[in-house]
């Protein structure tokens, strides 16, 4: 009775460490472009919205059943089909609304992501968030991500790099447009020209242009230079 009831306890025991299958956190999404408008396209020739994920880790990550979504009440709004992401790869998802999921063809998911309002979620097959990004809004052709990648650090890129890495410059901000006193046009009477911007720490380069009458019906365009400086920032 003694043995039996070890034998038991043990199995009892061991029964949960058996059955329970570990996922690796190691994998992120590393960037994406909500507004694509002439940068790249998918295999229909469609310029879509695109994810990528990357494995910042050193295991193989069968990515069945993760879910990606643009809804947090939904995080399975698109599942993976079985496919794998080895260690320092990048897999690209093109966010279409095609629902595409044959392995070793382009992924699609069934959903599109807008420009801005709308966050990005990555889960595995237990529910966990592995990855989730706040809602931020992009201009278009600018990409959003991670550098170096899969670090904690995201920053804005006027050059993407879907499915390499992110080693172009990177941005930590998108300013807006300076704002000027005046429309751009032709003035007979003198006025003066301020060039101001919402942001008091911007700094504005500029360069003044003379359009001089030479003739009667002649302009001649003459470069005075200058640089005006307003504080810390700048805007070239």
């Amino acid at each position: 009775m003694q043995w039996q009831f070890n034998k038991s306890f043990l199995f009892l025991i061991l029964l949960p460490i058996i059955g329970l299958r570990l996922y690796p956190q190691s994998i992120t999404i590393n960037e994406f472009m909500s507004a694509n408008s002439y940068f790249i396209t998918d295999e229909d020739g469609d310029y879509s919205a695109w994810i990528e994920l990357y494995n910042y880790g050193t295991e193989t990550i069968n990515l069945f059943g993760f879910g990606l979504s643009d809804d947090d009440s939904n995080p399975f709004r698109w599942k993976f089909p079985a496919i794998t992401i080895l260690p320092d790869q990048y897999i690209l998802i093109w966010a279409s609304g095609k629902d595409k999921t044959i392995p070793g063809m382009p992924l699609h998911t069934n959903f599109s992501i807008k420009v801005s309002d709308e966050p990005l979620i990555l889960t595995n097959p237990y529910g966990t968030t592995i990855c989730e990004v706040s809602p931020i809004t992009l201009p278009s052709d600018i990409s959003y991500g991670r550098q170096p990648d899969g670090n904690d650090k995201w920053f804005f890129f006027i050059e993407p790099t879907p499915n390499a890495p992110n080693q172009t410059q990177a941005y930590p901000g998108i300013l807006d447009h300076p704002q000027f006193s005046h429309q751009g046009g032709f003035y007979t009477d003198d006025f003066w020209l301020t060039i101001s911007h919402i942001d008091p720490e911007v700094i504005i380069y500029y360069t003044c242009l003379l359009y001089t009458s030479d003739a009667a019906d002649d302009l001649l365009c003459v470069d005075l230079g200058g640089c005006r400086i307003i504080n810390k920032k700048k805007i070239t």
